[in-house]
């Protein structure tokens, strides 16, 4: 059954996606550039949330269209309006709002709290598979929290006296930033839609399960992006081209040092965290992790190179073949290996489109890349594999394996990474010394 929600929730996503209109990265720059001018940044918020609620609105109709004519979710009416609640209240929170004004405590404080009560109700009141609607009300009403929230705190940043500032939407820039970032983002979701229809339930809940496991390192990577691209587009519009150049390299350094070991740790450790975190039935999803463990990495370069790009929107044709290039190949190789290879031929179709994505990214931006992070992190990672093989020889079971190895090889790498000086690693250490 958790593949059924899991379906049912990505495919909401996929909705969110394609009706965005690039309106969040597009909402984010605009609303950055206009931070000190509060009648301005009315206007655009209004202006902003009146389409992008009409293109959600359509996108629920197609939503609860398709689902009604698959044959496995037509009988579940209660898991449809679910997504429906789920899509327009991720739509009207706004969040790229508060990106914009760059927020981020507010958001970290509100995530952690409804993430923490939202899991506080999945132990209480789910006690087995039947249970699986009442898992998606949870999460489609943790998203309806957010959207009350926002309100509440975006509301009074408003209040504002005199005639409202005169705007007007740059449709021909929104759709460039709904091409240059919709379908980057698309592929996320195109594997599992796929694999519902050319595979069963059982097949979708391991691929998904394995996909958000992934995921969750990714979340803690990504923040970077979210908090930079606000920040890149005020030096585009202050004219600080050398600050933005010496941030992007600064930037490039963090991920490489978060997310190679990341990749190694999912290499090494999918069989204990799918034993602790969906039990010993998912060991298919096992092989899934290992194929999608470089999606931290290569998902986080190529945001980070679209959030660059972005800010200095210098409009490009070349951005366009990427798309439609990376579209074609994900739906190719979908069709071609999901028959034979079920959801470890979606991970294969998921990996190939992002490493193209980030690979055109990487050669026609031109970016001039420092290797010696990489270098770094990848040789002090490849000693995870002699501590995990130790670890295993204990015996101790999965969760208490996980645990040790975690914690050792965050020591190893610590250490590594501290004879090497590291910047990101010394910079961790001087804060945590206060």
């Amino acid at each position: 059954m958790i593949g059924k929600v899991n379906y049912v929730d990505f495919l909401a996503n996929l909705v969110i996606s394609l009706t965005c209109l690039g309106i969040p990265l597009y909402g984010t720059r605009q609303i950055a550039r206009a931070k000190n001018e509060p009648a301005l940044r009315q206007q655009l918020l209004f202006s902003l949330l009146r389409w992008h609620s009409l293109l959600a609105a359509i996108g629920c109709l197609f939503f609860a269209g398709f689902l009604y004519m698959h044959p496995r979710y037509h009988q579940e009416p209660f898991l449809i309006a679910l997504g429906i609640t789920y899509i327009l209240s991720n739509v009207l929170a706004a969040d790229w709002y508060l990106q914009g004004m760059e927020a981020f405590r507010f958001m970290a404080v509100r995530n952690i709290i409804l993430r923490v009560a939202g899991l506080a109700a999945i132990f209480l009141l789910l006690h087995g598979a039947e249970h699986y609607r009442i898992y998606y009300a949870i999460i489609a009403l943790t998203q309806l929290a957010t959207l009350f929230i926002n309100i509440f705190y975006i509301s009074p940043s408003l209040r504002r006296s005199g005639p409202p500032e005169k705007f007007s939407i740059q449709f021909p820039v929104l759709f460039y930033f709904f091409i240059a970032s919709t379908f980057i983002s698309i592929y996320d979701f195109t594997d599992t839609v796929m694999l519902g229809w050319l595979a069963n339930d059982e097949q979708v809940g391991y691929y998904t399960t394995a996909m958000k496991l992934v995921r969750l390192s990714l979340s803690l990577v990504i923040v970077i992006n979210t908090i930079l691209f606000p920040r890149f587009s005020w030096f585009e519009a202050e004219e600080k081209k050398q600050e933005a150049l010496h941030l992007l390299g600064r930037s490039l350094n963090f991920i490489f040092t978060i997310a190679v070991p990341a990749m190694a740790l999912f290499i090494l450790l999918a069989p204990e965290l799918i034993e602790v975190f969906a039990g010993k039935a998912f060991s298919p999803s096992i092989a899934v992790i290992q194929w999608l463990s470089p999606l931290p990495l290569l998902i986080t370069l190529s945001n980070l190179f679209l959030m660059y790009y972005l800010s200095k929107f210098s409009k490009a044709r070349w951005i366009w073949w990427m798309v439609s290039l990376a579209l074609l190949l994900n739906l190719s190789l979908n069709f071609l290996l999901i028959p034979i290879l079920s959801e470890q031929g979606a991970a294969i179709a998921s990996l190939c489109t992002e490493t193209f994505i980030m690979g055109v990214f990487f050669v026609m931006l031109k970016i001039k890349m420092e290797w010696k992070p990489f270098i770094q992190a990848t040789l002090v990672s490849s000693l995870f594999i002699p501590v995990v093989l130790l670890v295993r020889t204990f015996e101790w079971g999965a969760l208490a394996s996980l645990i040790s190895s975690l914690v050792a090889a965050g020591l190893v790498y610590a250490l590594g990474q501290w004879l090497w000086k590291n910047e990101t690693v010394m910079s961790i250490i001087r804060f945590l010394r206060g």
